[in-house]
């Protein structure tokens, strides 16, 4: 019974296990009859063409219809694989310059699509074209192969055009071949199809070849500076040659080089032989060529030397550049009596100074040196205690009348109460040496004092004053000097200047010379004149000396003035009268007031008071000789005031002028009619004045004329005696 109901259960199972099984295989059986296959209906390439460069690779893109289909496998085929190559999965390289066909073919269905594929070399440009000749020369008839090279020489597209600019004279063809057809001139074009860069060949064709018979270079001898340069011409003869080519040489490169052109080159200092020659014939001509390096600069070792009669010095000349090319020099003196020279040594002989000058050859540059010569009664000064002992030792010798200062630098001293140099008699110093004595800040003394009879001569010296403390820089007393020697000299560019005092008081000789001034001297009451004379003896200017520039008026003199010899007073201002020259008394009683010989006095201008160039009172003075006296201003008698003495009317002041010319003087107060002359007595002749003539004599007598031109005729303007 237990085994039957086992038997049953089993039957039971296995009979679901099969119900199951079956329905499963229905169900699978209907799904694979329900799902349907999508065939490939076309097949294409997206790249219909390509181009390439050898060793250049892409990748070709397929595009299957429909998109959905089930099968989209391909095969990709190359027709030449020895230009093109592909693989399976469509990347294409390229091996060789061709062309190929690359096919791609649908599994599904055996569509096919494709796809041409270039393969070129990489493409290099062209930068540049030339010709093997720039012009030619031709005969009619000749012909000529002309060579095109193309740069660089690998570039891709070689092709050019060839063309002319005149076939009726010369004809080329597109492989460069010219024919001279006619007599005239063509020119050659070839242009590059890559770029279409040119060159070009002018040819002149003619009718005969004319031998070259001569070539001449424009110079024969040629200095050039090294670094320079210089283009030589060649001339061939005849002008009309046939072949007119020449080559440029040089014999020497390391000193000169030459171009095509005839450009020279100076490389370095030398000679070189430059040699033009021509093709046709080999003939020559040649040009000497020195190459040069000039003298920039000559110095010597001294400006300037002192040296004791019989003493040496030699002279060291320093040439730049120390390559320069010539060296060579010239020595000069300017007073052999001074001083001996031989190549650079310099010989003292006698007492005085001269200049030594050396001059390039090349170029005439010089250097100079100021050479003073001394006896033994000379001092050297370099500083203050040199100058004390100078002055000290005059004082006390008394074995010698001449002594000479020389002053070696700039100095500053202190200022002096008593004579410089003391009490001694008869003795003349001078003070010598291109340089500037001054007075110390604050001094209150005199930078020199001269007592008479002594002689201080200023030879090329500056003294210089800066105190306000000193009433007169250099003070020369010599009332009466019987023996008439000159206490003060001034020569050789001296010069007294920028004092707040006075400039030069002068009781006795003084003489001015030889360029020598005295300027800028500015009073802090702009009254002390910058040169006050005093006594019987006289004053002088000449040889272009001059006064200017003072602010408390020019000169005043008591006694003789002389100004002669292209001397001059100009550019003072003074507050009172006379602003050039003051005169007191002057010119009477045996002395003289006299200017000639081309001296001027001009520009001055006096602020309040009378004579912007002269006032002068119970004065006689003297003009001649194309003396002027112009552009000078005052508040009366802007050219000259001259005034008697009120109180003794018989002191008169006079002027005699021959030959001067008085212009352009200008006066401020009125009523003005006295600009360029204001005076009592003046006989005038051969002379012009511009404006008005005025007298203060009561029965004086006006010139009748306008333009007061008295050239050539004599008249007397006279006053009461």
């Amino acid at each position: 019974m237990l085994l039957k109901n086992e038997s049953s259960k089993f039957k039971v199972i296995l009979s679901f296990t099969l119900f199951i099984l079956v329905l499963t295989l229905a169900y699978i059986g209907c799904d694979n009859r329900s799902k349907k296959v999508i065939s490939v209906t076309s097949i294409s390439i997206e790249q219909k063409t390509i181009n390439l460069n050898v060793g250049e690779t892409d990748s070709l893109t397929v595009i299957i219809q429909p998109e959905n289909a089930t099968n989209k496998e391909v095969k990709w085929t190359s027709d030449d694989n020895e230009i093109v190559t592909v693989s399976a999965e469509g990347k294409i390289t390229a091996l060789s310059i061709g062309e190929a066909r690359i096919t791609v073919t649908s599994i599904d269905g055996n569509h096919e699509a494709f796809c041409i594929v270039t393969v070129t070399e990489k493409h290099i440009p062209v930068i540049e074209i030339t010709l093997d000749y720039t012009e030619l020369s031709l005969l009619e008839d000749e012909t000529w192969q002309l060579t095109v090279t193309i740069i660089p020489e690998n570039a891709t597209n070689q092709e050019v055009l060839w063309s002319s600019s005149d076939e009726e004279i010369v004809v080329i063809t597109q492989d460069g071949e010219i024919t001279a057809v006619a007599v005239g001139e063509a020119i050659i074009t070839v242009t590059s199809i890559d770029g279409e860069h040119e060159a070009t060949c002018i040819v002149t064709v003619s009718e005969e070849y004319i031998p070259v018979t001569g070539v001449y270079i424009n110079h024969q001898n040629l200095i050039i500076e090294v670094g320079y340069e210089e283009t030589l011409l060649a001339t061939i003869e005849p002008e009309n040659a046939t072949n007119q080519s020449v080559t440029w040489s040089s014999s020497d490169e390391s000193v000169a080089l030459v171009s095509n052109d005839g450009e020279v080159t100076a490389i370095a200092s030398g000679v070189a032989i430059i040699t033009v020659t021509t093709e046709d014939g080999g003939l020559a001509d040649s040009c000497e060529l020195i190459t040069n390096i000039s003298v920039t600069a000559v110095s010597l070792n001294r400006q300037s030397i002192s040296l004791y009669i019989g003493g040496t010095e030699t002279l060291l000349v320093t040439i730049m550049p120390e390559n320069a090319t010539n060296q060579n020099i010239i020595w000069s003196n300017n007073d052999p009596s001074v001083a001996s020279l031989v190549d650079g040594i310099v010989t003292a002989i006698s007492l005085g100074t001269t200049t030594v000058t050396v001059t390039s050859e090349d170029g005439g540059i010089t250097a100079s040196c100021l050479v003073y010569v001394y006896t033994s009664d000379t001092f050297f000064v370099a500083n203050a205690i040199d100058w004390a002992n100078a002055v000290n030792n005059i004082q006390q010798d008394d074995l010698s009348t001449t002594y000479t200062i020389a002053i070696l630098n700039d100095l500053s001293l202190p200022g002096i109460q008593y004579p410089t140099f003391g009490n001694r008699e008869n003795i003349e110093v001078s003070i010598s040496g291109n340089f500037t004595i001054s007075l110390d800040l604050n001094s209150t003394g005199r930078l020199i004092s001269v007592r008479g009879p002594q002689a201080v001569i200023l030879v090329d010296i500056a003294l210089q004053g800066h105190s306000e403390n000193i009433y007169y820089l250099v003070n020369v007393n010599d009332s009466y000097n019987n023996n008439n020697r000159v206490n003060l000299k001034m020569k050789g560019n001296s010069s007294i200047s920028t004092n707040r005092g006075g400039g030069v008081w002068v009781n006795g000789i003084f003489e001015m010379e030889d360029n020598s001034s005295v300027y800028g001297i500015s009073p802090y009451n702009n009254r002390e004149f910058a040169v006050l004379h005093g006594n019987k003896n006289y004053f002088k200017m000449s040889g272009n000396s001059s006064i200017h520039d003072n602010t408390g008026g020019g000169v005043c003199i008591y006694s003789s003035f002389y100004m002669t010899d292209n001397s001059s007073i100009y550019g003072n201002t003074r507050l009172g009268d006379g602003g050039g020259v003051h005169l007191i008394y002057a010119g009477r009683n045996g002395a003289t007031v006299s200017f000639s010989s081309n001296a001027s006095i001009y520009d001055n201008h006096v602020t309040s008071g009378n004579g912007g160039g002269i006032y002068g009172v119970a004065s006689t003075i003297s003009i001649s000789d194309n003396v002027s006296i112009h552009r000078n201003s005052a508040e009366e008698g802007g050219g000259v005031y001259m005034t008697p003495d009120w109180a003794w009317q018989y002191y008169l002041s006079e002027m005699t002028m021959s030959g001067g010319i008085i212009y352009g003087n200008v006066e401020s107060g009125a009523p003005a009619d006295k600009a360029n002359i204001s005076i009592q007595r003046a006989t005038i002749s051969r002379s012009r004045i511009d404006e008005t003539i005025y007298n203060y004599g009561d029965d004086s007598h006006i010139l009748p004329h306008t333009d007061w031109d008295f050239w050539g005729t004599n008249y007397t303007v006279e006053g009461r005696e």
